[in-house]
């Protein structure tokens, strides 16, 4: 296992990947039409900010089946979230119409044959307005570009945001449809980003733990340490350091670490600091703890934040009770999340922010 020593801040300097409100002041194009028009058809028009002009522009409809009223979902994922948040389409036929489902490798029960999807490279011809993916970050890899090309894109998975290349290219791909990342379990994402935006984020320290039956791991070593923490009565420390370096070995699990990192933008992937721990007495909770660290005084004292969350969760669950909801927020607009917003290139050749953070 490769462990990398936490340095507290980025080695490089990267542009922010987040902008709060300030989108004007760079020229970033982006669309204020939330997730509420995929999943609750609102009164009026969606407003479109633009390289400084607040314009009117007409909301985005479904033509499939001559209904305009309803937003067609796809949901690419299907294990106990992707259930999870097909059934609350389906609860919604008034504003939702559930497009397709796509499972990897697992069988898809419950749906009607017609709503299950075989091949994701044929999401397009199920029209969807919107696509929620739910199953692993190699999918985003892989198929995140051609769903942009269609609909708009909401990443479960943001644990892909770490390899540079899939950002890079991902947000090359977002320039006609919006791509979302839901906070999920991750609380104080407005306050660490506020941080990061003043330049007073000095470090960002993410601990979660859970229990080891809860992992999904994907190196080898790691996997093994985290069997013998199972056979134990203390908790182990599977990781200990930067954000990147985590995310490709457990995918699955550290999608909160993900999204801080992505907040805490002046530090990054590479200066947020991540600690996995694999703790058997924790059968019952998944565990988030923040620790952010703001501006000093000349005396040395320091601005800090220490936050806890307990998770309800059943034991071996991946995704923890609260979640749910959380996720579900997100999805209808009703929660914060952050969005991937395209400006136009050869206005800003340097990239400035691209992803807007904000209340839907």
């Amino acid at each position: 296992m490769h462990v990398s020593t936490h340095t507290g801040r980025s080695s490089s300097r990267k542009a922010p990947l987040f902008d709060l409100d300030v989108v004007l002041a760079v020229g970033v194009y982006r669309t204020r039409v939330s997730l509420s028009a995929h999943a609750e058809k609102t009164a009026g028009h969606a407003r479109v900010i633009r390289a400084g002009h607040d314009d009117e522009a007409p909301p985005s409809q479904s033509t499939v089946g001559g209904d305009t009223m309803r937003r067609r979902v796809g949901i690419v994922g299907f294990g106990q979230l992707g259930q999870f948040l097909a059934a609350e389409v389906q609860r919604r036929p008034e504003s939702l119409e559930l497009a397709f489902v796509w499972s990897r490798g697992r069988v898809v029960q419950g749906l009607p044959p017609h709503l299950v999807l075989e091949d994701l490279a044929l999401a397009a011809t199920r029209h969807p307005d919107l696509v929620v993916e739910v199953a692993h970050p190699s999918l985003v890899r892989t198929h995140g570009e051609q769903l942009l090309r269609h609909c708009d894109l909401l990443v479960g998975s943001p644990t892909a945001f770490a390899e540079p290349d899939v950002e890079a290219r991902l947000r090359a791909a977002a320039s006609r449809h919006a791509l979302f990342v839901p906070c999920g379990a991750l609380w104080g994402l407005h306050d660490i980003r506020a941080l990061a935006d003043r330049g007073q984020l000095a470090e960002l320290t993410v601990t979660m733990t859970k229990h080891p039956s809860a992992l999904r791991l994907a190196d080898a070593e790691m996997r093994v340490r985290c069997d013998r923490a199972a056979l134990g009565t203390q908790a182990v420390t599977l990781y200990d350091g930067p954000v990147r370096g985590l995310c490709p070995m457990a995918p699955n699990n550290v999608n909160s670490m993900a999204a801080a990192a992505m907040a805490a933008h002046t530090l990054g992937f590479d200066g947020v600091r991540g600690r996995l721990v694999a703790d058997p007495g924790l059968a019952d909770f998944h565990s988030l703890e923040l620790d952010v660290v703001g501006p000093s005084e000349t005396d040395g004292r320091a601005f800090r934040v220490r936050t806890l969350r307990m998770n309800p969760s059943d034991r071996g669950a991946v995704t923890a009770s609260a979640t749910y909801g959380a996720f579900l927020g997100s999805m209808l607009a009703k929660t914060t999340m952050v969005k991937l917003a395209i400006q136009k290139r050869e206005r800003h050749p340097r990239g400035p922010p691209l992803i807007t953070l904000r209340h839907l």
